[in-house]
Order: C-alpha cells, then sequence, then structure tokens
C-alpha cells in the first residue's frame, strides 16, 4: 500500500517589505511564484537568474514579460560569474534573499 499526503511547503515565503531572489537552473522552480507572492503584496522584489545560456532557461521569457527591469538575467557562457552588484545586493533590516541553485 503507498500512502500519499498533502503537498508541504519547503520554501515559505516569509513577509518582508523588500526582496532579493537569486536562482539558477532547476532553483528557479520554487522562485517564480514567490517572486508572484512578493510583487503581488507590494513589495520591492529582485531578481537575479543565472545560466549558461539565456536561450534554455525555464521561464526566461515569462519572467521579462511580468517583470521587466526587476528580472535580472545572466548568461554566463557569455557574461561571465554573475554578479550580486548593480542588483541591490545587500543586506539590511526587513530584507529577505532567498538562493537556489546558482550556477
Amino acid at each position: 500500500m503507498l500512502e500519499v499526503s498533502l503537498p508541504r511547503n519547503n520554501f515559505p515565503l516569509e513577509p518582508a517589505p523588500e526582496y532579493l531572489f537569486l536562482a539558477g537552473g532547476i532553483g528557479i522552480t520554487p522562485i517564480v511564484p514567490m517572486l508572484g507572492a512578493a510583487v503581488g503584496a507590494g513589495a520591492a522584489a529582485t531578481l537575479l537568474y543565472a545560466g549558461r545560456s539565456v536561450t534554455p532557461m525555464p521561464f526566461a521569457e515569462d519572467l521579462r514579460l511580468a517583470y521587466g527591469d526587476r528580472a535580472r538575467l545572466v548568461a554566463t557562457q557569455e557574461a561571465g560569474q554573475a554578479q550580486l552588484r548593480g542588483t541591490g545586493g545587500r543586506a539590511g533590516p526587513g530584507r529577505a534573499g532567498l538562493l537556489c541553485d546558482i550556477p
């Protein structure tokens, strides 16, 4: 017999006035709905999403269309390692950061 449970949320989004999301590869999957929830709640939210090439990056075009400058996509094959400088990558009171699998 196979037991099935209710879904679990292993990536809760803690309330904050400002967010910096960092993702790469499959790590973007839990970040997409969190970014949407943060923006929908009126928080200042930015995303740095890195991958070898932008073309195969899941959600890349949707993120660009939905969030414009809030979503910074970096192709590491062309640009080198993703840099936090210029993304507002700083810690501070009330700021939450979430990191998922940066290549």
